[in-house]
């Protein structure tokens, strides 16, 4: 049973927002969408288990997206050198799952961003930006979520299995 599950599942919203509204009111159409969508990604790493501290799965998904966002737009235009990269992030994934499940998370987040980063093939210039705008996204998602939790109590659950269900959070 819960207490007030709403305000705990809108905790994301407010990094998605800012990261939306602030490249859009600036003209930055591109810029707002990349950092919305780093944000978005990062927010789900607030309900995985701790990773070395409680935010270390966003931290350090926000770190590899950026990374994998770099590399897939560098290897964009070399089909071989992408697919080779894409098999070693994939195989990377699957050997985090060793770890934890929130290692296997952010080795998830990281194939993705590496995947879709990897149909897109740009200049240097814009391979930094799209990579400052994912850590950027990332970073806010990070930060909001540290203050916000400050505010919002964990979830009550009536879950027992500290494996499946992480204590307090569902």
């Amino acid at each position: 049973v819960q207490t007030c599950a709403l305000p705990i599942c809108l905790l994301c919203l407010p990094a998605i927002a800012i990261g939306l509204i602030g490249g859009l009111a600036t003209g930055h159409r591109s810029a707002a969408l990349v950092i919305a969508g780093s944000a978005q990604s990062v927010g789900f790493g607030a309900f995985q288990r701790k990773l070395w501290f409680r935010g270390g799965p966003m931290v350090l998904a926000t770190l590899g997206m950026a990374l994998s966002a770099a590399v897939g737009e560098m290897a964009a235009n070399l089909p071989w050198t992408l697919l080779l990269l894409v098999t070693f992030w994939a195989f990377c994934y699957g050997m985090s799952d060793a770890i934890s499940s929130p290692a296997s998370w952010v080795g998830q987040q990281c194939c993705v961003f590496l995947i879709v980063s990897g149909a897109v093939p740009d200049t240097p210039h814009g391979v930094v930006l799209r990579a400052g705008g994912v850590l950027a996204g990332g970073l806010l998602q990070f930060l909001c979520i540290l203050l916000l939790w400050r505010f919002f109590a964990p979830a009550r659950t009536t879950y027992s299995d500290p494996i499946v269900h992480a204590p307090g959070w569902q």
